[in-house]
């Protein structure tokens, strides 16, 4: 019993550490972001490389359509946009057209068609656009990313020898809905504190919404054609820029996403495939994550302190969990600009539904997305679901489909 006291009490001391360093961690990363203004880093930037920005889009919902207008702003010498449509009916596609006929003066065009290379449907559609690219330098940008004028200027300023991909942290911007908020909440808080400890041990946390490369390194180990049969392409692109003995760097751009109206089942279902990524990635780190929650790492601290000290439980929980949703508002604040009345609440719904959420990732390989079901492999490597597999664990009357990034 002592040892499982001292064990619970190491725990707690250290998920509290580790949650307050990368809170600190996550604040200093958010306050460059904001201080580096337009003049004064444009001024610092001397090398500037032609850009090819590829962006994969379907259906423009959730106010897609001002994030693709912001691209066409860009303050940037030489770029060009890549839209990549899978139909012309796709209701996105004479939105985009309309946009390239109001802004004659940049260098963008649309193109059409299904890659069929891969069960990834990303990568399908990218495909075309990344082998018609002009330019080595590569962005991959998804649709819901709304950029500032200066954003492609501070990426490219990370370009440096030996780096072999660049990639930034995300913050969910302009949510309309209960799912939307619970989705900005999780990413502006728990995505970006732990993507800064990742940081901070140089293993930064890949954001497939921004990745900028050089297809002349792609190419040496395939290039997006190699990562079409897996789901986690952001992360293996990462793992394959590593193995050439290249650098992946995080910088202090943060990713503006757009979260717009998304229903609480469109969350959870989007998260169970993130999840299930995580599982498929790391067993063992998905077994561990658990105990990060705040709720979770609260009933052991609890219980060890009231074992060990005789400190009432319900106490010390409620102290703990204060602790965590100051943070966690101390993050929201700072990405933000502001704080919701009904932030505590959300914050509440989310702690207590990391749990069942976490059984559910671990019942299942199974994922949905952009209407498919498929099973994860190894490594995320992805194979179609067979007709009459009903291995889809508990999640298998929540995942309605939807529109996922």
């Amino acid at each position: 019993m002592t040892f499982l006291v001292y064990l619970c009490f190491l725990l707690w001391v250290t998920v509290v550490g580790f949650t307050i360093w990368g809170t600190l961690l996550a604040l200093k990363l958010i306050k460059k972001d904001q201080i580096e203004g337009d003049l004064r880093f444009e001024s610092r930037v001397t090398y500037q490389p032609p850009v090819s920005i590829l962006k994969p889009l379907k259906n423009l919902e959730n106010g897609v359509s001002e994030c693709v207008e912001s691209f066409f702003r860009l303050d940037y010498p030489k770029y060009e946009l890549i839209f990549c449509f899978t139909s012309e009916a796709d209701p996105g596609y004479p939105l985009i057209q309309e946009f390239i006929c109001n802004y004659p003066s940049v260098d963008a065009k649309v193109l059409v068609g299904e890659g069929k290379i891969g069960f990834n449907p990303k990568i399908d559609n990218l495909i075309k656009g990344y082998q018609q690219a002009k330019y080595d330098w590569i962005l991959i940008s998804d649709g819901n990313v709304l950029a500032k004028p200066h954003y492609l200027s501070k990426l490219v300023h990370a370009i440096s020898p030996g780096v072999g991909l660049i990639t930034s942290n995300i913050k969910g911007l302009n949510p309309k809905s209960l799912g939307g908020r619970l989705e900005s909440f999780i990413l502006n808080t728990h995505f970006t504190r732990w993507n800064a400890v990742l940081n901070a041990f140089r293993f930064p946390a890949i954001s497939g919404k921004a990745m900028l490369f050089q297809k002349s390194v792609a190419s040496r180990f395939g290039g997006l054609t190699s990562l079409a049969n897996y789901l986690a392409e952001d992360f293996i692109f990462g793992e394959k820029v590593r193995a050439l003995g290249m650098r992946v760097v995080l910088t202090t751009e943060m990713v503006h996403q757009n979260i717009g109206d998304q229903s609480v089942h469109s969350y959870w279902d989007r998260h169970l495939r993130w999840g299930r990524i995580r599982k498929s990635l790391s067993p063992l780190g998905f077994i561990v994550e658990i105990l990060i929650n705040s709720f979770i790492s609260g009933l052991l601290g609890a219980w060890a302190f009231n074992h060990r000290f005789g400190f009432s439980p319900l106490i010390f929980l409620s102290i703990h969990l204060c602790m965590w949703l100051i943070l966690d508002l101390v993050l929201v604040q700072a990405i933000e600009g502001g704080i919701f009345i009904g932030d505590p609440l959300i914050w509440l719904a989310r702690e207590v539904s990391v749990f069942p959420h976490w059984i559910a990732v671990g019942t299942s390989n199974v994922v949905n997305w952009r209407g498919q079901k498929l099973r994860i492999g190894s490594q995320t490597q992805l194979a179609p679901l067979e007709y009459g597999d009903f291995s889809e664990g508990f999640d298998a009357g929540l995942s309605l489909g939807g529109s996922h990034q």
